[in-house]
């Protein structure tokens, strides 16, 4: 929403083009690990949610380093960070659907992260 945001107001920048997903990260993992310690959120969920991130890590660096343009976040990146608001708010909440929030976040992750990857070896 931040983004969105920032292209309504007309005050995107490239510095926040570069923050933007960093900060998402560091929302997520903020929240999920306490989720995780006391809320016994499942550690798969962390899991695969790392393992995401150090590939688009790698992924960005390898496109970067060829000189080449910037990976553009995808529809079904964007679904992921509103279903991870949902995995949270249920686990706050301890609402009866956290099964399924978990089960449609890892989905998305692993959707967008198979784009991104399709994205970065059309950029190399």
């Amino acid at each position: 929403l931040d983004g969105l945001l920032a292209r309504w107001l007309n005050s995107a920048t490239y510095i926040g083009r570069l923050f933007d997903p960093i900060a998402d990260k560091v929302l997520a993992f903020f929240t999920f690990i306490p989720l995780m310690i006391y809320k016994n959120l499942p550690i798969i969920f962390i899991v695969i949610l790392i393992i995401r991130e150090l590939i688009m890590f790698v992924g960005s660096f390898l496109v970067i380093g060829k000189g080449k343009k910037e990976i553009k976040p995808n529809v079904f990146g964007k679904l992921m960070i509103v279903s991870f608001g949902m995995v949270a708010i249920s686990y706050i909440l301890d609402l009866p659907g956290k099964k399924v929030a978990i089960f449609f976040s890892i989905i998305l992750m692993i959707i967008s992260l198979g784009i991104y990857i399709k994205d970065y070896f059309s950029a190399i």
